[in-house]
């Protein structure tokens, strides 16, 4: 996945990747930015090839964006994306861990975990607020902190054990898991 933070605000973003070839990333990297509806004016990230060659180096250049890379072995210099890239990770691992959940669900889990660190209080100047009211102008609703991976049950009798995994926005719809046969349901 390609994960985002956004260094004006903090919020975090998570894009899922098909694979780890230039040209994915640099779809999923316009994705965020027609997202936004911004285009950063400089772009900071390891001393990767990928982030380096190919579509990706030609999406920046095209876009008039700088790019800053960190020295090798010195991931620290990157250190806002780097300590919330270890924070999202060990959230979704426990979550994962805790609903004995398998590493398939990994995306899901750090998709949402970025999303819940998007309600955490952060200090603006001299105002105190969360990266969601940043990026949105209003403040959040925290009705939709609905706990991941909770336990569904459904009326049919042999429908009991689903597990919900992840909200979508835009339909209000969820996807849950049977326990017992792994299938995924999106609703």
């Amino acid at each position: 996945c390609l994960f985002i933070v956004y260094r004006g605000t903090t919020n975090k973003y998570v894009y899922p990747l098909k694979d780890t070839k230039s040209t994915s990333i640099s779809s999923q990297f316009n994705q965020w930015m027609v997202d936004l509806s911004i285009v950063p004016q400089r772009v900071r990230c390891d001393c990767d090839p990928k982030l380096l060659k190919g579509a990706m180096k030609k999406l920046l250049s095209h876009q008039g964006i700088k790019l800053s890379l960190t020295p090798n072995s010195r991931q620290n210099q990157n250190g806002i994306v780097e300590r919330n890239w270890y924070t999202r990770v060990r959230m979704a691992w426990a979550w994962l861990h805790d609903n004995n959940l398998p590493s398939t669900f990994w995306y899901y889990a750090l998709k949402r975990a970025a999303e819940i660190s998007n309600y955490f209080l952060v200090r603006q100047g001299k105002n105190i607020t969360t990266p969601f009211e940043l990026v949105h102008k209003q403040k959040p609703d925290y009705r939709n902190l609905f706990p991941m991976f909770s336990i569904e049950y459904v009326r049919k009798t042999i429908s009991h054990g689903w597990t919900y995994l992840m909200d979508a926005k835009e339909t209000k719809d969820y996807c849950s898991l049977n326990r017992r046969s792994r299938n995924i349901c999106n609703r």
